[in-house]
């Protein structure tokens, strides 16, 4: 599951004149940032008034190559993208204005933006692993990665590039129903939805009781006997290591037949 990435403001506030050299930084750092939402690796966020910022901006005054950027930033957030996550911040106004990445002058609310969105990640952040990242323009145009020149305590989203992006926690979760720790696998319910997950078969008893099932690359198979009803807990632990899911999504797919639903983070809504 994807992590978030949000522009930093070298590619999305173009309100005061950028030389050649940014402007080739952030066309090469969108047609990275591109690959990767091709490839399904990460998701950009966008709110309401990073949005404005790009409608408000005077895309003719720095000749083809800053057109060139606005249409890719057109293509992403404006005309609509599945990859591409609106979240609205206007309820939050108790923050504080987000750091800049070291060397970057901002006219525009980028700070006061990120400020809220920090508000809202940290709302349901674990503690451990952030995942929204800011796009560090210049490592994604092949550069090194950017620093905050602030001190070390200071709260800020981590820097990214495609060097530490996968450093980043997950920005989705599974939507599992509230009392699933508390329910009981019978073994007629294994056995009828144990397939919905992807390579696995079961191989009928040859003179005894234990269905057999497999996946491919497995070292073992995992016993699914109709003696052990409902299935003991331990031993449905064990389905961890070859279905490489976590248990709760397990049950639920064992329970239901089916997947739950991923959910933001930010949000808790269904998607």
């Amino acid at each position: 599951m994807p992590p978030l990435l949000c522009l930093s403001p070298i590619l999305i506030d173009q309100s005061f004149p950028r030389n050649e050299d940014e402007l080739y930084v952030a066309a090469a750092a969108l047609d990275a940032i591109q690959d990767l939402l091709n490839d399904d690796a990460v998701n950009l966020i966008i709110t309401n008034d990073l949005i404005e910022l790009l409608n408000c901006i005077d895309w003719e005054q720095s000749g083809n190559l800053l057109y060139e950027i606005y249409k890719h930033l057109s293509l992403l957030f404006i005309t609509g993208n599945k990859r591409i996550i609106h979240i609205d911040l206007s309820s939050i106004n108790d923050f504080q204005p987000h750091p800049l990445p070291e060397g970057i002058l901002s006219k525009g609310n980028w700070a006061d933006e990120v400020g809220k969105l920090l508000v809202m990640h940290d709302s349901c952040f674990d503690g451990k692993t952030s995942f929204i990242g800011i796009i560090c323009a210049h490592a994604f145009a092949g550069g090194p990665l950017c620093k905050y020149n602030l001190p070390s305590d200071t709260r800020v989203f981590p820097l990214v590039g495609p060097q530490n992006i996968n450093e980043l926690g997950d920005a989705y979760e599974w939507n599992y129903p509230y009392d699933i720790y508390q329910k009981h696998i019978s073994f007629e319910l294994a056995k009828k939805n144990i397939n919905k997950f992807e390579g696995v078969s079961i191989e009928n008893p040859n003179g005894g009781s234990h269905y057999k099932v497999k996946k491919p690359g497995a070292l073992r198979p995992w016993i699914l006997d109709p003696n052990n009803d409902p299935i003991p807990p331990r031993h449905l632990k064990e389905l961890e290591a070859l279905l490489n899911y976590p248990l709760p999504l397990i049950k639920t797919v064992l329970l239901t037949g089916r997947f739950p639903q991923l959910r933001l983070r930010l949000k808790k809504l269904d998607l």
